[in-house]
């Protein structure tokens, strides 16, 4: 990340606190940025929350339809990967990643 662009992603977090930035361990001419405590605390909240809510809305799909729907979001995440690799782009795009876990209920 160039330190423009890290510059630019620190002055979007929505409160002050919530990262910070150390000396690269090493690097001297680099700084790294790093979310503090409260900073991986609001990480979890809104993780769990977009989770619960994801968890929610695919509910409304029977099992059969879930797996259904993990395979076709695989073979798009596979064809992206191939296309985006073939104009030199390569994503890092894990199509397993695609996959109902059948542990997991709404909250």
């Amino acid at each position: 990340m160039t330190r423009a662009s890290s510059v630019v992603r620190r002055h979007r977090c929505p409160r002050p606190g919530f990262a910070r930035r150390v000396p690269h361990p090493n690097d001297r001419r680099a700084t790294v940025i790093e979310l503090t405590d409260a900073g991986r605390a609001a990480h979890r909240r809104v993780y769990t929350t977009h989770a619960d809510r994801a968890a929610a809305l695919f509910a409304a799909l029977s099992p059969a339809d879930q797996q259904h729907l993990a395979r076709i979001l695989a073979r798009l995440a596979e064809t992206l990967a191939a296309t985006s690799a073939a104009e030199g782009k390569p994503l890092d795009l894990d199509p397993t990643g695609f996959r109902v876990d059948p542990d997991r209920t709404p909250m």
